[in-house]
């Protein structure tokens, strides 16, 4: 008799792995996952056991959402089920920007951007500065530094930051 060595889920955005693992899968025939909301109302996926492993890809399910799930294998004559377990997909990804428009129509020195994000980002400098806009960051706060500066219309460029995440460039 199969027994369930693993169950495992790993969730990326709204996309979610599960994989099951088994003692013994010589006699089954069919396997696959329930998964839902709540335990009541399940859909099935079906898988194909590989060795004795088998996964399932679950997509486009909602951010920040818990989803409940089960294993199950068969043989034609009974049915065995993995314990009940769950996996939360992740939050809705985002990247904020400060508003620094307003420190930037003036002429100034320094200045500050903070970055507020729940996935990773960089900071996409402009090529065309020629050494006279710089900065360093601690953390999410970004301080920079214009040489230079005469007139609000002496230096102008756009500082980017994008998100590793394509949804959010």
């Amino acid at each position: 008799k199969p027994e369930f060595v693993e169950l495992s889920a790993y969730a990326e955005l709204t996309t979610v792995t599960l994989m099951s693992e088994l003692s013994s899968p010589e006699t089954v025939t069919e396997c696959g996952f329930m998964y839902g909301l709540s335990e009541e109302e399940m859909k099935i996926v079906y898988s194909t056991l590989k060795q004795n492993v088998f996964t399932a890809v679950l997509t486009k399910l909602e951010y920040g959402t818990e989803y409940f799930f089960k294993a199950f294998v068969a043989n034609g004559h009974n049915e065995i089920y993995s314990e009940l377990s769950s996996v939360r997909t992740q939050d809705e990804p985002f990247l904020r920007i400060s508003d620094a428009e307003k420190v930037l129509e003036s002429t100034v020195d320094e200045f500050e951007i903070s970055v507020d994000a729940n996935v990773g980002y960089e900071l996409v400098m402009p090529e065309n500065t020629g050494g006279w806009l710089s900065y360093e960051h601690d953390g999410n706060i970004y301080k920079f530094t214009v040489a230079e500066n005469v007139s609000p219309e002496s230096r102008s460029c756009a500082v980017q930051f994008k998100s590793v995440v394509n949804k959010l460039d």
